[in-house]
């Protein structure tokens, strides 16, 4: 893994890129990962629930998310 800091037009503000290969993951295993309503309820703070209703089709899923209240400042 490489950790850059960048330039920025605000000398206040201080941007990193960080870049990683991932070694026999794919793109899609990786995004699966972050999608996943077991790891959104980590990175997520408003998320707390979701209850599958209904398999659609082999492309298509129902689900019920609860989220917490709050509005944009619990965020």
């Amino acid at each position: 893994m490489t950790l850059t800091q960048l330039d920025s037009i605000d000398p206040t503000l201080i941007v990193y890129r960080a870049e990683a290969t991932f070694v026999g993951v794919g793109m899609w295993d990786l995004f699966a990962a972050i999608t996943s309503f077991g790891t959104r309820s980590v990175w997520e703070r408003v998320f707390e629930d979701a209850v599958f209703l209904e398999g659609v089709d082999e492309l298509t899923e129902l689900w019920c998310l609860r989220t917490r209240g709050g509005g944009w400042g619990g965020l």
